[in-house]
């Protein structure tokens, strides 16, 4: 089946409390300033916390949605 591209890929799951990353939170942030540019900013700022998973920009009253992990090591 992978040979026919059925199967296109494998995955492999981790125990986060195995590893020290039990504790997952999201954290939800309504911003003021929708331009490029506060975004560009928020962008590095956030890109530069280890802590930070994935960010997401949302619609409706939260604007941008945060997936954190406890302590910021890997």
């Amino acid at each position: 089946m992978e040979g026919e591209g059925i199967i296109t890929g494998k995955v492999a799951l981790v125990d986060q409390n195995r590893i020290g990353l039990g504790c997952r939170s999201f954290v939800s942030i309504e911003s003021g300033d929708h331009s490029d540019a506060w975004l560009k900013r928020f962008a590095v700022a956030v890109s530069a916390m280890p802590e930070v998973m994935e960010f997401y920009r949302m619609a409706g009253d939260v604007d941008y949605m945060l997936a954190c992990r406890r302590g910021g090591h890997a």
